[in-house]
């Protein structure tokens, strides 16, 4: 089967200039930012609502039949053909308490494999984009590669809350904090993940992300050399449970320290 490289160009092209579209919204909306809705500790703000808004009209616009999942919006996500896994606004606690770790994430799969994605943060500028499959490689806004540290006590190990109860989040932390240097929780996946892929960190660990946390920034991951895998050391996919990305020098080791902590 022929792959029409220009189509595939558009998409990619559609998901770079999406991205950044709706962060700058993002960036210049964030003092009037309002919850509208709660759920527990989770909530949703007009700009996550406003952001998706634009997200799925720009894609819808490039190519209608392409259908698009994001954070707000729901919906079963197909595991044959193309499909746009978005997070409109990750970070949203961050942005609305005024810190600027927060991002627009968008993937495009294929038959459930990452293929595409973009990650932008308005408030850095940085933007980062890479695909596999079609044509491989990057464009981003900075240096994309990650890091050569091989020892696991002095690298960076990052993670975060998870729906799931405290203690499994605190369990890591823990094991963390006897194994790393100082363990962070940066409450946006997709900076924790970034990160990685920009050697300035050495690993992020999230023990139940949602497909919009990591399905464009695991791939960009892989793209810079490091390692993915869920929690378990089983191969990773956007539709993994939990997910693990390092360096790939420390993955094992890190992998082995964790064994058996949730």
């Amino acid at each position: 089967m022929s792959v029409n490289l220009n189509w595939i160009r558009g998409l990619s092209i559609a998901g770079l200039t999406t991205a950044r579209t709706a962060g700058d919204m993002l960036r210049d909306m964030r003092l009037s930012a309002v919850v509208t809705e709660q759920r527990g500790p989770d909530f949703t703000t007009n700009a996550d609502l406003a952001s998706e808004q634009v997200i799925i009209g720009l894609l819808r616009a490039t190519d209608p039949s392409i259908p698009a999942y994001s954070e707000e919006k729901r919906g079963e996500i197909p595991k044959t053909g193309l499909v746009w896994i978005v997070d409109p606004l990750d970070g949203t606690h961050n942005y609305l308490h005024g810190c600027g770790l927060y991002g627009v994430s968008i993937a495009l799969l294929q038959d459930g494999v990452s293929i595409m994605g973009v990650v932008y943060f308005p408030e850095t500028g940085g933007l980062y984009q890479g695909h596999s499959g079609f044509f491989s490689g990057f464009q981003t806004t900075g240096h994309i590669a990650v890091s050569g540290e091989t020892d696991l006590k002095k690298s960076v190990v990052w993670t975060d809350w998870s729906k799931q109860p405290a203690e499994n989040t605190l369990a890591i932390l823990e094991r963390l904090r006897q194994c790393s240097t100082y363990p962070t929780m940066p409450m946006c996946a997709t900076q924790g993940l970034i990160m990685v892929a920009t050697g300035k960190i050495q690993a992020y660990i999230h023990p139940q992300p949602a497909i919009e946390d990591h399905a464009a920034a695991g791939l960009l991951i892989q793209l810079a050399g490091g390692k993915v895998t869920d929690i378990k050391g089983n191969p990773w996919t956007p539709f993994s449970t939990s997910i693990m990305a390092t360096n790939g020098h420390i993955h094992e080791e890190l992998l082995e320290t964790l064994r058996n902590v949730v």
